[in-house]
């Protein structure tokens, strides 16, 4: 540095440059010395005002110093102003300590704060470890050999001008991120010796894989490669921590004008740069959150969830990722510039405004949030800095159907402008902010700050014939748009193969050449990104009932046995004559087609019967599940209006108005055979109204045709009856009937009738005892079991599948999701399939099926017959294979709709705009995803989604990985809502076990679960309740408590005082109380995830110093494990 001059004056003197005399005056004995110490900045001698006045005399101080930098010299320089009794040694001792402290600082290491982007790099580093993570390579060739001595006092030249260029990282007493800066440091330059292309690119994985340590600077190596033909190579790899993109041109232009510069003998100037990127990071740090943070969560407020393309816990390859390149024409890029003239926006604004409507499209959504670069450079002098000023910060694009591209684009604009102030918070703080984990897995970048022709200008100085620079980032989807004549798209995919990738980016440029076409339309107009679907082939399904179609298998097997229920039979015939009989009464009080009639029956024959009467005479039946409380059967009854209701004396007290006791003889009628045999539209009758519970509280009926009902045995005996039979000869099936006769699923079982099939009516003990119900079916030699996934799950703990003697040939699933346990557990049983049917209340009993003869995954399959399924999104556009969206179904099968419910008839069953003028589509609500191979995968629902932390949570997905381990006979998890935070669940996870404890299986499993998707409360149960649909009863399951309190009561205390510090700290992180946490106790198990380790390691490095990292705390995991750490290391 240059050296400081110092001049003194007296009180009543003038200054004179180094002098060291002076006049004693004793100051004022009514006060004590005083000190003034004023620097004045950059200027001249002349332009340095003096507060007081120092230097004329009447300063009030003992000692006053004014100190300045000359602007032209650089120089610093100070003028003292001595009381009486000062000595003139005292400049001296000033200029002294100065040198002092310029000679320490330039060998000593000192700290810096670090940027957000830094802070969220750093963890993820901690995170990965040493490996080649978050390493960027430029590779360049040289048509000339180059002086590794001046190539290696260039980069300490550049260390000097730009000091982050040669820090590391660690971190602080309180566990947060800094530069490590020291002055001096340099960089040894490797020199190998290859001749082949395969051997440099080995020579850059080899070192790219090898990666660097943070704390162990400099995170940076140079290696020339000698070619053949006196040519060079020179691989720059360094760790992102140091630059960002905009930093590496003015680091490269600084490195070869130092190495041009010394390797000619020339001096090249390392003054550290003003301002730099520590005194950038300085001001930054000091700046207050608060005000950016509530400006985040308002911005934010209303945000769904994460916009995760990849899906919350994706596998992402450790390769670096191959970028995909497409350059647009010429014309689309000047089309897209002349809309953002139109619409008086910025070119970025339709770039990221065209993205949004991309991501949304692909996620089945109206709104996306993605990650986009800022500079950080808007300060005055900022553009030179190098450093890490670029952040990531979220945008959140929302789009309406009715609103023009214009006021789209405008609003994503008026968004990206209102943020700015706000863009320097770190992306942790940002999501904080907002209540949740993360908010992204795209980053979109608009590269605006390459000068391609000062690029090509600094390579033709120096001799540099190619650069390849390969970096990428940690997110599953990058983005990079580079503006020019003719604008570039880089995707760089971490996620999934290079086929889906490049779908990804031709449906980008298709939406840019929509939005750019778009000019004056409406949102809603633009193109969605799949093809319009292909009307499906129809069948005719003839004018035959159900009933009709097992009275044919009557007339065939008249003496067959039909049913069985508490050991007695009713043959075919038998069936058949006695459900005439009971239609004959129903048609002589004048009941048909268009009418009502209500069933509130046992478990029995006659509750078959009695169905198959209804049928006859063309009305609807109405089921009461007796098992409901008077009050719900009376409400369905009064909303159903039945002209008559079929029952038995033990049940009709609990009723109210006409009935007939069929237990008693029945009036004289004529038997009846069916309804209006020669009408052509006889199906498009009512068959039946079953109630499902509505959002309001009170259960909707809904109305359904005959046609769905005769559709749906015609596909059954084509795709799932012929296919079981014929590998069984096609003997007689006996079929279990378990399902509620409430719930439309209860017709799987009575189709078989219609088949000449054997059924087989179990009680409602029977049904629901799983140990007894699996005796019945091996002792009965049961085929066909029909039942929810939850209770097969039940049903095989028991034994259903144990004897291959005894195994049914099929069991078929429906009402819910099925686990990937249950279905490959089934697939892999040897002589018998499952058969996955799925289906709202609202088109007939099911719309798609699939078998595990036909997927080895728990798909729900294809469409049936005469059925168009298609996957929407929420502008009904239809949506591209993988792509996930609603569900909407039409055909033969959908219902008239709600019972005296126009409005809600009307909100869910809409006009469908790919079938006929007229036709309907129901809208299910139940978010999908169409497979490549046509089959659709369900993936929940688009309402009342349960969140866990800002995720979206399949509890199915919880249930199936505690349901493979071979201690857990059931898995139920559930979203509780969370008493301690207002609007938030938990998961809570009810295990019914079998030789192993709760926490030896919470712990096994849990560790192979996302943070979200682990449970944090648990209960062991010996069963799970079922609702009366077989379905896991959520309302009736005991409360779950918190692992720790379940098991810390029999487990070891702290026993050093290691120990007792570090269970302190995860009580304390973990908000636990001191008896919650044991020596052992697990910390995942605890509770503890990323956003608590960041809090526990804080806690931890506070008292022992930075000996314990993030990835330490989650392989340690326990105060055992960290303690001993803590006293080895």
């Amino acid at each position: 540095m240059r050296s400081p001059t110092a001049s003194r004056t007296r009180r009543g003197t003038s200054p004179t440059a180094g002098s060291g005399t002076s006049t004693r005056r004793r100051p004022p004995p009514d006060r004590p010395p005083q000190v003034l110490f004023n620097y004045l900045g950059r200027g001249s001698e002349s332009e340095a005002l003096r507060i007081t006045g120092g230097g004329q005399g009447d300063s009030p101080y003992a000692v006053e110093v004014n100190a300045w930098t000359d602007d032209a010299t650089g120089s610093l320089h100070a003028a003292f102003t001595l009381a009486d009794g000062i000595p003139d040694a005292i400049t001296g001792h000033w200029l002294t300590a100065l040198a002092r402290i310029a000679n320490t600082s330039a060998t000593a290491e000192r700290t810096a704060p670090v940027t957000p982007l830094q802070r969220g790099l750093f963890f993820q580093a901690q995170m990965a470890g040493a490996a080649g993570h978050y390493v960027a390579q430029s590779w360049f060739t040289f048509d000339r050999r180059l002086d590794t001595g001046a190539l290696a006092e260039a980069m300490a030249h550049v260390i000097a001008r730009h000091p982050v260029v040669g820090a590391g990282f660690t971190t602080d007493d309180d566990g947060n991120p800094v530069q490590l800066l020291k002055a001096g440091r340099r960089v040894d330059v490797r020199t190998v010796e290859l001749t082949t292309d395969a051997e440099v690119e080995a020579l850059r994985t080899r070192d790219r894989e090898s990666g660097f340590d943070p704390g162990e600077p400099p995170l940076i190596r140079l290696t020339v490669v000698r070619l053949p033909g006196g040519r060079d190579g020179l691989l720059l790899s360094y760790h992102l921590l140091l630059w960002d993109g905009w930093s590496r041109e003015i680091l490269l232009r600084d490195l070869f004008e130092a190495y041009e510069a010394l390797a000619a003998g020339e001096p090249w100037d390392a003054t550290p740069a003003v301002p730099g990127f520590e005194e950038y990071a300085r001001t930054l740090a000091a700046k207050d959150p608060a005000v950016g943070e509530r400006f985040w969560a308002e911005h934010l407020a209303g945000l769904p969830g994460p916009t995760l393309l990849a899906g919350p816990a994706p596998a992402l390859s450790e390769e670096l990722p191959q970028p995909i390149v497409h350059t647009l024409s010429a014309e689309l890029t000047e089309l897209l510039r002349e809309a953002a003239r139109v619409h008086g926006v910025t070119l970025n604004s339709v770039l990221t405004g065209a993205f949004g409507l991309l991501l949304g499209a692909r996620t089945g959504r109206s709104d996306a949030v993605f990650g986009v670069t800022v500079s950080g450079r808007e300060g005055e002098g900022h553009g030179d800095i190098v450093g890490v000023l670029l952040n990531t910060v979220p945008m959140w694009t929302r789009a309406r159907p009715e609103e023009t591209v214009g006021a789209y684009l405008s609003a994503v604009q008026a968004a990206r402008v209102a943020a700015m102030d706000h863009e320097h918070l770190g992306l942790g703080e940002i999501q904080r902010a907002a209540g949740l984990d993360t908010l992204f897995d795209n980053l979109f970048v608009l590269q605006n700050f390459l000068d391609l022709d000062a690029f090509a200008a600094m390579n033709a100085r120096h001799g540099i014939t190619s650069v390849q620079a390969d970096d990428s980032t940690h997110y599953p989807y990058t983005w990079v748009v580079t503006p020019g004549d003719r604008l570039t798209v880089k995707l760089e995919h971490r996620h999934g193969d290079p086929e889906s990738a490049r779908s990804l980016l031709d449906d980008y440029l298709s939406v840019l050449e929509d939005v750019a076409r778009s000019t004056t339309g409406r949102m809603g107009a633009l193109r969605g990104l799949g093809p319009d679907p292909e009307p499906a082939e129809r069948t005719d399904v003839g004018t035959d009932t159900v009933v009709d179609r097992f009275d044919l298998a009557a007339d065939r097997h008249p003496e067959r046995v039909a049913l069985v229920a508490d050991g007695a039979t009713m043959t075919f015939a038998e069936l058949r004559d006695r459900s005439r009989a009971v239609a004959g009464v129903l048609a002589g009080r004048g009941i048909g087609p268009e009418t009502t009639v209500g069933l509130a029956i046992p478990r029995s024959p006659d509750w078959i019967a009695a169905l198959f009467a209804v049928l006859r005479v063309g009305a609807a039946y109405v089921p009461l599940e007796l098992d409901h409380p008077d009050e719900r059967i009376a409400t369905i009854v009064e909303d159903a209006r039945p002209e008559v209701i079929l029952t038995v004396s033990s049940v009709s007290p609990r009723l109210s108005g006409e009935l007939i006791e069929l237990d008693r003889p029945l009036p004289e009628a004529e038997p009846y055979v069916t309804f209006a045999p020669d009408d052509p539209d006889r199906l498009r009758h009512p068959a039946y109204t079953i109630y499902t519970s509505g959002s309001t509280g009170k259960p909707k009926g809904v109305v359904t045709e005959y046609a769905g009902l005769t559709n749906m045995l015609i596909n059954h005996q084509r795709r799932i009856f012929e296919p079981v039979l014929a590998e069984h000869g096609h003997r007689t099936f006996r079929i279990a009937h378990t399902v509620s006769f409430a719930f439309d699923m209860s017709w799987e079982e009575l189709l078989w009738l219609a088949d000449g099939h054997e059924v087989h009516i179990c009680d409602e003990e029977l049904r629901r005892d799983a140990p007894r119900l699996v005796e019945y079916c091996a002792e009965h030699k049961v085929d066909v079991i029909n039942v929810t996934p939850t209770y097969a799950q039940q049903l095989i703990a028991e034994g259903l599948l144990d004897n291959p003697q005894q195994r049914p040939p099929l069991v078929l699933l429906g009402g819910e999701a099925v686990t990937p346990a249950l279905w490959q557990r089934l697939a892999a049983t040897e002589g018998t399939v499952g058969y996955n049917l799925y289906g709202p209340t609202e088109y007939t009993i099911n719309t798609l099926g699939v078998g595990t003869f036909e997927c080895l995954d728990p798909v729900v399959g294809v469409a049936i017959d005469n059925t168009e399924v298609y996957v929407l999104d929420p502008w009904l556009r239809p949506l591209p294979d993988g792509a996930p969206g609603e569900l909407y179904v039409a055909g033969i099968g959908i219902a008239r709709g709600y019972l005296g419910q126009s409005a809600q008839t009307a909100h869910r069953f809409v006009a469908c705009p790919f079938g006929a003028p007229g036709e309907r589509m129901y809208r299910t609500g139940d978010l999908v995803v169409r497979r490549p191979d046509g089959n659709i995968s369900y993936l929940g629902r688009t309402d009342q989604q349960v969140k866990i932390r800002g995720h979206r949570v399949e509890l199915g997905e919880v249930e199936a990985v505690f349901a493979a381990h071979p201690a857990v006979r059931f898995a139920a998890a559930v979203a509780q809502p969370d008493p301690q935070v207002d609007g938030a669940y938990r998961l809570a996870a009810y295990l019914v076990l079998e030789g192993a404890e709760l926490a030896e299986v919470a712990a096994e499993v849990g560790a192979g679960l996302p943070d979200f998707l682990r449970p944090t409360h648990f209960a062991q149960v010996d069963s799970i309740p079922l609702t009366v649909n077989g379905k896991a009863d959520t309302k009736a399951l005991p409360e779950a408590r918190p692992l720790g309190a379940l098991t810390t009561a029999g487990e070891r205390g702290p026993e050093t005082e290691t120990e007792t510090v570090v269970c302190e700290f995860f009580a304390e992180a973990l908000d636990l109380d001191d008896d919650e946490v044991s020596a052992v106790s697990d910390f995942v198990s605890l509770g503890g995830h990323s956003m608590l380790a960041v809090r526990l390691i804080g806690l931890l490095r506070r008292e022992y110093g930075p000996v314990v990292t993030i990835r330490d705390l989650f392989t340690l995991r326990t105060p055992e494990a960290i303690a001993r750490h803590l006293d080895e290391n």
